[in-house]
């Protein structure tokens, strides 16, 4: 007879969205060899008939990992339990994840195999930060195919404008096209479906891009560009890098820059025993860095599912002026210390699901890189998204789209405009990829463009990283406290606040060669450390910072206010040192801002000199100062009122002090009272 033993392993601890069951009722598999398998919510219960002719002694399990069976554990004790907990399956997507167990008798003979595939949901959440909207299509199959682009887009789109024109660069398979966008469509018009690379450094397989990097004031076009040499003719032992090209014409032409990054295995390895993928070259540029990720290959062909190589733009656009690459250094751990060609860099995606494809984009309103990629493990294909504050630290994913049997693999960023595509300013982002439904090899039979918009939330969004958050620049007449038609939030040349003295905005605007904010605000010189005696700050005192270009630089800086007022009295003066003293050269003057007219001030300042408040040339200028009215009170709103104000009460004999006082009591003993009236039980006797 059937004896029940005890459960033999734990296969996976269900994290399910609102307690709801994957496995109902429990299902029993009769197995030829007297296994029977049972399964719930938690577990999964293996029986065996020991009387079969030989009592049980070991098992072994084995997963499966999208193509192969592995063993996961061998010879284990019969009488040992197994717990095999659902967290392996942080890297995998976690969906579809075919078990088996095969019992070894006694004897040495084994059972035939009980094989499950329970439909575990995914590990991974769908984001809610980020929030997908419909997939629409952008090409078909017919379409692309009847303008000679029978391999597109097979990698990495590169968007940028040129004379108004909005175009991409993208590899049509061994080659790149060069299409001019429309505005209902990915394929608007084709330049040309077939340039190849001039001048290779070395003679290639397969060479076609990919992002690029526009250098407007030049009019150059860098593209990078995913590269294979296919051994012995055997495009399935394809060993791919990452290289550049330069376009002097707008994409019609490319001339070879040569390598930038190689994976760690060299290509003669003898430990080389499969296709070495590198990706598309997702290129990021922040804070004139350029960083390219890519997947690795270290030198005994150990997989890496992402790192990234970093170089300065100044260095990429001074060596390509000549046609040339500069050095570029993979992320070795600890920084960019890596040779790129042919160095180690570091795992930077390791507890988490395989990018199969990839592309990254940084959104200044988050002041995050963000990371799209693909995965499709056991052909259950998804798109995962991932920020970082670095660009090497990465958050645990989330899905973005997908869970479908389609391949949906070759994924590009894009800005909503395009114009400055992997720089988003906004509060969305198109993803674009190819879809397929036969997919591999046999992907192009069938494969149409799509893509979805992304948006997201961001209340603590800096999207001009001048330290003032959106939601306070918004808060500026049309967004716009300085009256030149661009958002505020926008220019980080531009920032506006809530001014604290008058409850209303005030904008600051900088120009020259120290132009960009850092931080700003409006503050009451009763805030200060001293008090200055004989002036008066009607409208607060302006304390920023600023950067400059060099140290010793100068900027010119414009205050516009929230409305005209009397400034035939107004000086400029600064607080430093524990002192206030006159700024020497500012003007008044008005300026129209969304209709209205406002005052304004200005006056220009030196990095070290006068008018810096740290004194030193260190290409950062900071300045607290405002207008300051001789004889007056800081903190008016209106200097005209103000009097008259003063003068009523002088004629009573009363202070303003003591008017508010009376008025305070006045207003809460009514409250009291009026409160006690209606509550009688609210206070005890």
């Amino acid at each position: 007879m059937l004896k029940k033993a005890k459960p033999l392993f734990l296969v996976f601890v269900f994290i399910m969205a609102l307690g709801v069951s994957v496995f109902t009722p429990p299902v029993t598999h009769a197995q030829p060899a007297n296994i029977t398998l049972t399964e719930d919510d938690d577990y999964m219960y293996f029986d065996w008939d020991e009387t079969s002719g030989s009592p049980v002694a070991d098992y072994q399990i084995e997963l499966f990992n999208g193509s192969d069976w592995f063993v996961w554990n061998d010879g284990v004790s019969a009488e040992s339990s197994f717990n095999l907990d659902r967290s392996i399956l942080k890297n995998t997507i976690g969906l579809n994840f075919p078990i088996r167990i095969t019992t070894i008798f006694a004897d040495t003979s084994t059972s035939t195999a009980v094989t499950a595939t329970p439909y575990l949901g995914p590990y991974y959440g769908q984001s809610t930060q980020f929030t997908v909207g419909t997939p629409e299509e952008v090409n078909s199959e017919a379409e692309r195919s009847a303008v000679g682009l029978d391999y597109w887009v097979d990698g990495n789109i590169g968007f940028f404008e040129r004379e108004g024109e909005i175009y991409s660069v993208s590899a049509n398979g061994p080659d790149t096209a060069l299409v001019r966008k429309d505005d209902s469509s990915l394929l608007g018009s084709v330049i040309d479906a077939n340039i190849t690379v001039q001048n290779q450094e070395q003679a290639n397989d397969h060479i076609s891009g990919g992002p690029v990097y526009y250098d407007k004031a030049n009019d150059r076009l860098y593209m990078f560009y995913h590269g294979e040499f296919h051994p012995g003719g055997d495009p399935a032992l394809f060993y791919s890098y990452i290289g550049m090209a330069y376009s002097d014409d707008g994409g019609q032409t490319f001339e070879d820059m040569g390598q930038i990054i190689t994976p760690d295995i060299a290509y003669g390895d003898p430990d080389r025993d499969d296709a070495t993928e590198i990706g598309g070259g997702a290129l990021v540029v922040k804070d004139n860095r350029m960083y390219v990720y890519f997947k690795e290959r270290e030198d005994d062909n150990t997989h890496v599912k992402l790192s990234v190589a970093s170089a300065e733009l100044d260095d990429v656009l001074t060596a390509g002026a000549l046609g040339n690459n500069t050095t570029w250094n993979k992320w070795d751990g600890d920084g960019y210390d890596a040779p790129a060609i042919g160095g180690t860099g570091a795992e930077i995606l390791a507890d988490y699901p395989d990018s199969y494809w990839m592309d990254a984009a940084y959104i200044q309103s988050l002041n995050k890189f963000v990371l799209v990629y693909s995965n499709g493990l056991n052909d259950q294909w998804t798109h995962m998204i991932s920020t970082s504050d670095d660009g090497v630290n990465w958050s645990e994913p989330e899905r973005l789209f997908g869970e479908t049997t389609d391949e949906i693999r070759y994924i590009s960023i894009s800005s909503s405009d395009f114009t400055n595509q992997r720089n988003i300013t906004g509060d969305s982002f198109y993803v674009y990829y190819t879809r397929s439904e036969i997919g591999g090899g046999s992907r192009w039979d069938d494969a149409w463009g799509e893509r979805y918009l992304v948006t997201f939330d961001a209340p603590n969004a800096d999207s001009d990283n001048d330290g003032v958050l959106d939601s306070q620049e918004e808060l500026a007449p049309g967004g716009d406290g300085n009256g030149d038609s661009i958002p505020d939030k926008n220019q980080d040349n531009v920032a506006t606040v809530q001014n604290s003295v008058t409850g209303e905005t005030a904008t600051l605007a900088a120009s020259g060669d120290c132009a960009v904010i850092n931080e700003y605000a409006v503050v009451n010189e009763s805030s200060l450390d001293e008090q200055d005696d004989d002036y008066g700050y009607p409208v607060g005192l302006n304390d920023f910072s600023i950067s400059c270009d060099t140290a010793g630089a100068s900027a010119t800086v414009t205050a516009y206010y929230d409305k005209t007022y009397n400034t035939d009295a107004w000086g400029v003066r600064k607080f430093s040192d524990a002192a206030f003293s006159a700024v020497s050269g500012a003007t008044m003057g008005t300026a129209e801002v969304n209709g209205a007219d406002v005052s304004t001030i200005s006056y220009s300042l030196t990095d070290g000199g006068a008018n810096d408040e740290d004194g030193a040339a260190n290409a950062v200028i900071v300045d607290p100062a405002g207008p300051a009215v001789l004889g007056a009170t800081s903190g008016g709103t209106d200097e005209s009122e103000d009097e008259d104000d003063g003068a009523l009460l002088a004629d009573t004999g009363m202070s303003t002090v003591m008017v508010w006082l009376l008025a305070i009591g006045f207003v809460g003993g009514s409250a009291l009272i009026y409160n006690r009236s209606r509550n009688p039980s609210s206070y005890k006797h």
